[in-house]
């Protein structure tokens, strides 16, 4: 084998003992509270809403 065959194998088999294939775990979302949950909801809902000057 040639030696760039073997380094880059013996760096690969690094990579890989050391989770540099492995995925990025996320943070956990932070936990809202029950009146932010509604306060965001709402405003979806009320930005979804037609507004009077909408109509054509």
């Amino acid at each position: 084998m040639s030696s760039f065959v073997i380094i880059a194998m013996y760096a690969l088999f690094w990579m890989w003992f050391f989770g540099g294939f492995a995925p990025k775990k996320k943070p956990p979302a932070k936990k809202q509270s029950p009146e932010q949950e509604l306060a965001e909801a709402l405003s979806k809902y009320l930005a979804t809403l037609k507004k009077p000057g909408d109509a054509k």
